[in-house]
Parts: structure tokens; sequence; C-alpha cells
């Protein structure tokens, strides 16, 4: 007969708990719907790897997105710069284009009418 069922055995003829059995009771008290200390120490320890898990996680997608921001921001500025940069630089062309054929116009002309008052000039 094992330690157990004997003291089952002496409390339920008796009527009264005996000492060993209450003793046990109070080390491993019956029933009384909580897990071992271990489990929690266990699920606690659980529970810091998923914080952890998710924290990493969390941080990670983070950094991808402050980078694929930056690259798109730096990638943005870089297209704005150089579409002002061939703006300007086309106005300037056109510009000088301009300012060239204004000069050579000018210049054709006045030396037309130098040549037409020369040979007024020399005609008369």
């Amino acid at each position: 007969m094992s330690g157990e069922s004997y003291c089952r055995a002496s409390s339920s003829q008796s009527g009264k708990t005996s000492p060993s059995l209450a003793r046990a009771q109070r080390v491993f008290p019956p029933g009384d719907g909580k897990p071992p200390k271990y489990s929690l120490k266990l699920e606690g320890a659980v529970k810091t790897v998923v914080v952890v898990v998710v924290g990493v996680v969390v941080v990670v997608i983070v950094v991808v997105v402050v980078v694929v921001v930056g690259v798109v921001v730096v990638v943005v500025v870089v297209v704005v710069v150089v579409v002002v940069v061939v703006v300007v630089v086309v106005i300037v062309v056109v510009v000088v284009v301009v300012v060239v054929g204004v000069v050579v116009v000018v210049v054709v002309v006045v030396g037309v009418v130098v040549v037409v008052v020369v040979v007024i000039v020399v005609v008369d």
C-alpha cells in the first residue's frame, strides 16, 4: 500500500485528516488551479522573447522605412535639381541665341546702311 493511499485510507476511516496528509496538502495543495512555478518562469521567458522579437521586427521595419523614404527624397531632389539645371541651361542658350541673332541683324542692317550711304556719297 502506497503512502498516499494509506493516508487516504486512514483519513477516511477516522474522519480526520492525518498529520502526514495535512503536511502534504500544505506543500502540494490539491487542485488549486495554479500552474507550477517553473511554468510561470517559462511563460515569463516566452513573453520576454516575444517582446524582444517584436521589438526587433519593429526596429527593422522602421529602419527600412526611413532608408526607403531617405532614398526616395534624395532621388526626388536630384531629379528636381537636374530638371532645374536643364531648364536654366536651355533658357540661357535661347537668350544667347536671340541676343546673337539680334546683334547679327543690327550689324547687317548697319552695314547695309553704311554701304548705301557710301555708294550715295561716292556716286554724287
